[in-house]
């Protein structure tokens, strides 16, 4: 039995392996919890910026259950998750990494800032995706998606293959945006 961990503000040095090659990547960061969905949340959407990473990432059928995000180690000092990501990066483990030096910031958004992140669903708000995902009623990667394009309409095709629109409203939902039904998607920037 496997036992979820809050991971949200806690600091560390974290992995995300793809399980079929055993390829990895390593890094750091401030808030293991934001940062894993941030990774997978890109990946989810095409949009991740390590290329070797999302290419493997489409290639698999089963998205986001391919990989396993794991904390090697709890940090929360700054310039200790540099020096520890830095050995990491040295022992050559790592092949999705681009760049193997543990440079640029120190695990925190540039300018003191933090992001916040809010997924607004038909049966309520939430800070992540996978939060949203335990009623059950959508998988994350679709609520991602519904919330983050909530601006776009409801599709024919979303309809016959969205469980949760088939049971929850009839055809007539077809041609709305998702947000009309509840789905919104907010960013904001906290000066910390």
């Amino acid at each position: 039995m496997e036992i979820e961990i809050d991971l949200k503000g806690r600091g560390g040095i974290y992995e995300i392996r793809h399980i079929a090659t055993n390829m990895a990547y390593c890094g750091r960061t401030a808030n293991l919890g934001l940062r894993r969905d941030h990774h997978f949340g890109r990946l989810s959407r095409g949009k991740h910026t390590n290329h070797k990473l999302q290419t493997d990432y489409d290639k698999s059928n089963v998205g986001n259950s391919a990989f396993e995000f794991r904390v090697l180690e709890y940090c929360d000092d700054p310039e200790q998750r540099v020096e520890k990501e830095q050995r990491l990066l040295d022992s050559g483990n790592f092949s999705y990494n681009i760049r193997h030096q543990a440079s640029g910031g120190t695990g925190r958004t540039s300018g003191n800032r933090h992001v916040v992140t809010t997924y607004k669903t038909p049966w309520g708000v939430f800070s992540t995706v996978y939060e949203a995902s335990l009623a059950g009623f959508m998988s994350g990667t679709t609520i991602g998606k519904c919330c983050q394009y909530a601006d776009e309409r409801i599709t024919l095709s979303s309809y016959k293959h969205g469980r949760y629109l088939r049971e929850n409203y009839d055809e007539t939902v077809i041609g709305k945006k998702w947000s009309d039904i509840g789905f919104g998607y907010d960013r904001q920037h906290i000066l910390i």
